[in-house]
């Protein structure tokens, strides 16, 4: 093993130390005794190697997503919709995944939540999601009656959604998946058949 690919193989592991610390402690203690000292003692590792690795409470926060994401990849997650049609099928395959990650995802979505802090991949993903509804179903509405309609397809089919679907109303993972695919078809199917946010508005 060359020096370079063993000095890869360390950054791995540590990354993979301090969010698997950063999760746990989410999910043990909640936001209250939250600190990069707190994540660099549950990790093992000294306060100055989670500094160097994630100078930000932000940096941390776009860490766990990458994180997270590779985690999704793997199991065969969709973290990129080419044709709003699949809309349906990747919520329920990612929410089956989010039920199955669900320490991790709660703590994603804790911490976004609490923090307030803008996360590169969400921001990409609906920026993504934002330009497909626009350019196949909502192409009749208004700049921002289509960015508002693609929006909430967007709110509705992430994790917080999720989230908030399994915890603030105790509805079950697979009636959540389920419906909240649903919502989505229906939204979608309704744009493609011309309708959508009021334009007398």
């Amino acid at each position: 093993m060359t020096e370079s690919s063993l000095r890869k193989q360390q950054k791995t592991l540590t990354r993979d130390l301090i969010m698997e610390a950063l999760v746990g402690l989410i999910s043990d203690e909640g936001m209250g005794d939250f600190s990069v000292q707190s994540v660099a003692d549950r990790a093992g590792v000294s306060h100055r190697t989670v500094y160097r690795h994630y100078p930000s409470r932000e940096a941390l926060l776009n860490a766990l997503a990458e994180w997270l994401d590779e985690r999704m990849l793997e199991r065969g997650g969709v973290m990129q919709i080419d044709d709003e049609s699949e809309f349906p099928e990747a919520i329920r395959r990612n929410f089956r995944l989010f039920e199955e990650m669900r320490e991790m995802v709660d703590a994603y979505v804790v911490l976004c939540t609490a923090t307030g802090a803008r996360v590169e991949a969400r921001t990409r993903r609906t920026r993504e999601i934002q330009r497909l509804i626009r350019r196949t179903v909502a192409g009749h509405l208004s700049s921002k009656h289509a960015k508002a309609a693609s929006s909430l397809i967007r709110l509705i089919s992430g994790s917080t959604a999720w989230h908030q679907m399994r915890t603030e109303y105790s509805i079950d993972a697979a009636s959540t998946s389920d419906a909240i695919a649903w919502a989505a078809g229906v939204l979608i199917r309704e744009l493609a058949d011309g309708g959508g946010p009021s334009t007398d508005n």
